[in-house]
């Protein structure tokens, strides 16, 4: 009993400590077993082939894993790299501005060529622009430095031959810078009642009237022309009156702008010559 009761513990005990001989032991076995392909069973050797293949999957499952996280974590880069150049030229790109615009200078409309500049201290006579007959514009500025007879005409009255005493003084005078101005009226019992084409044919042809003709104009009342409403405030006429008393009443008025002499219808022009000579010779 003795014998038999101790056996046992000793088997146990010798198993505790010779524990890693028997792991070692079956290790072994395990390898030898494991080579020795004939001699084990094809069930043990179809499982070990079916392992090892899966293992083999598996690998190249991590491997293709590997490849392809290292493709996108290049991408990645690659695009922050993009973003960042691309930050950086808009950095250096300057903001387009508009060139400035060119400035304009406003200069005076010039409405003849020889017209001279306009002093700040000009006669008003100059600022008037009435019409021709055949209605364009005649600004009196260009009669700057001009010696300017006005007269109001009739083709009908009793003085229209001086029409022809108008013009042989134009045409002596005119180059000098002489210019008569005329602007017919039907205010004197209707002494012109024709057109503006009919005024200007019978001053053409009858009196043969080369210096400028105007539209008809009225040059006493409500309706009274701008221009001869300034010439009448500047100068008075026969005893004194202001209003116009007949047809071929004259201005002469001189480089400045001034009207110098106002003379009623019974003046003929020819008479006016020697002032209109020494107006010319001014120096203005």
């Amino acid at each position: 009993m003795s014998a038999l009761s101790t056996s046992p513990t000793t088997l146990v005990s010798t198993t505790k400590e010779d524990k890693s001989e028997l792991t070692a032991s079956s290790t072994t076995i395990a390898i030898s077993q494991s080579i020795d392909v004939t001699s084990r069973p094809k069930s043990e050797i179809f499982l070990q082939r079916s392992s090892s293949v899966a293992t083999e999957s598996t690998l190249s499952e991590i491997r293709r894993l590997r490849k392809l996280n290292a493709t996108i974590l290049n991408n990645t880069n690659n695009n922050n790299n993009r973003r960042t150049d691309t930050t950086s030229l808009r950095s250096q790109v300057r903001p387009l501005t508009p060139p400035p615009l060119p400035q304009h200078r406003s200069k005076p409309m010039l409405l003849l060529k020889n017209t001279p500049e306009v002093d700040s201290h000009v006669s008003e006579f100059y600022n008037f622009t009435p019409l021709t007959n055949q209605g364009d514009e005649f600004p009196f500025l260009q009669l700057i430095n001009k010696v300017v007879l006005v007269v109001n005409t009739a083709s009908r009255c009793v003085f229209s031959k001086q029409y022809k005493s108008l013009e042989k003084l134009y045409e002596k005078y005119h180059d000098r810078g002489l210019v008569i101005v005329a602007f017919p009226c039907n205010q004197f019992l209707h002494q012109e009642p024709g057109s503006r084409d009919e005024i200007r044919e019978v001053c053409s042809f009858s009196y043969g009237v080369t210096f400028p003709l105007m539209q008809k104009v009225n040059v006493n009342g409500d309706h009274c022309d701008p221009v001869y409403a300034w010439l009448k405030s500047q100068k008075k006429g026969l005893f004194g009156l202001k209003h116009i008393m007949w047809n071929f009443e004259k201005f002469l008025i001189n480089k400045k702008g001034e009207v110098v002499k106002r003379h009623s219808s019974f003046v003929d022009p020819v008479k006016l010559e020697e002032d209109i000579v020494r107006l010319l010779e001014e120096e203005v």
